[in-house]
């Protein structure tokens, strides 16, 4: 919810004045830096794993979509004003239709990536699953000898009664 929030607030940065470039990449700045150390204080806490969680991969897009607003607003900026040393009313309507093309494509850009992470969690949601489905079957001749117990199982291959699949292993 955090991290999502800081997504929102990078949206306000598209209602500062167009020329004020200083003060948009300083907030911008601000807000990435409160998510490093957002990263920092929950990866405290969380325990060392060898691979990417969903979370993980959520902090990465967050740090990489609040780094493409500076860069965008400065390239846009420095062509718009390569040659000119005072910026124009001209020059300021401009800038700002861009802005706002540049604020629907952020927009865009967020759906975009928060659907594609929500897809990945749950591919590898279902990969956990039918791993740990088929983590709880046996083989053939198990499952025989213990259907000749009293044992019965799922139509999955997973034990049907695990308290008496239990009491049968201690005995």
């Amino acid at each position: 919810f955090f991290v999502l929030l800081m997504f929102f607030f990078s949206f306000t940065f598209f209602v500062l004045p167009v020329d004020d470039i200083a003060n948009r990449i300083m907030n911008n700045m601000t807000i990435f830096l409160i998510n490093v150390a957002f990263k920092f204080s929950v990866s405290a806490t969380l325990p060392k794993i060898g691979y990417q969680t969903a979370f993980d991969k959520y902090l990465a897009f967050s740090f990489v979509y609040l780094l493409l607003d500076p860069a965008i607003w400065s390239i846009i900026y420095v062509l718009e004003n390569s040659s000119a040393a005072d910026i124009g009313p001209a020059e300021v309507a401009r800038l700002w239709v861009k802005n706002n093309w540049m604020a629907i494509g952020k927009v865009g850009l967020m759906f975009a990536g928060h659907a594609k992470l929500y897809y990945d969690y749950l591919v590898d949601h279902g990969k956990r699953s039918s791993t740990f489905a088929q983590m709880g079957k046996m083989d053939d001749a198990l499952v025989k000898i213990l259907t000749e117990q009293g044992i019965r199982f799922k139509p999955d291959g997973t034990v049907g009664n695990m308290v008496q699949y239990l009491q049968l292993i201690d005995s």
